[in-house]
């Protein structure tokens, strides 16, 4: 008789055992600490409600990714918020293949940012972009992509982060 020892890769799972938030933004250099903190200065979070009950957010992400970056103070302005928010997170390495379940089957991208309910299930999944910049991919004007994406890269649409992944929450 054999033993299955296959990893659990159910979220749940995944979280238990991921690195808190903060260990994960001690991992930046420090541009992108200063980055960070910058973007939090000036985006605003003022408009965000405490959930009634504590949050658990699982966030697939790596420091060494733009996009992982600048969604990370997303999450860093909703927790100096929620104080009931616990995020963890989980690299990229190694998690391709839930990564994939969770976004479009196909690439495993980050971030990929899990809102989970009480049972460890998913309440929502955000992949890599805010749905205005992933519109944007379809869109045929090129001036306006161009525009849109280097005010994503500045920070100006984290709120939209924030935004959407406390929809999730609702």
């Amino acid at each position: 008789m054999t033993h299955s020892h296959d990893f659990d890769s159910s979220l749940e799972n995944l979280f238990e055992h991921g690195l808190s938030f903060d260990k994960f933004l001690q991992n930046a250099d420090a541009d992108q600490r200063k980055t960070i903190l910058e973007l939090l200065e000036k985006t605003d979070f003022s408009w965000i409600e405490t959930p009634e009950t504590p949050v658990r957010i699982l966030y697939f992400g790596e420091m060494w990714c733009p996009d992982c970056l600048l969604n990370a103070v997303a999450l860093a302005g909703m927790m100096k918020k929620i104080k009931v928010l616990e995020v963890r997170v989980q690299p990229r390495d190694g998690n391709e293949a839930v990564i994939k379940g969770l976004g479009d089957g196909v690439k495993a991208k980050i971030p990929t940012i899990v809102p989970l309910d009480d049972h460890g299930e998913a309440l929502g999944v955000f992949v890599e972009r805010p749905m205005r910049i992933r519109a944007l991919e379809q869109s045929d004007d090129q001036l306006k992509r161009i525009v849109m994406m280097k005010e994503y890269r500045a920070g100006l649409y984290i709120e939209d982060t924030a935004r959407e992944i406390m929809a999730m929450l609702k």
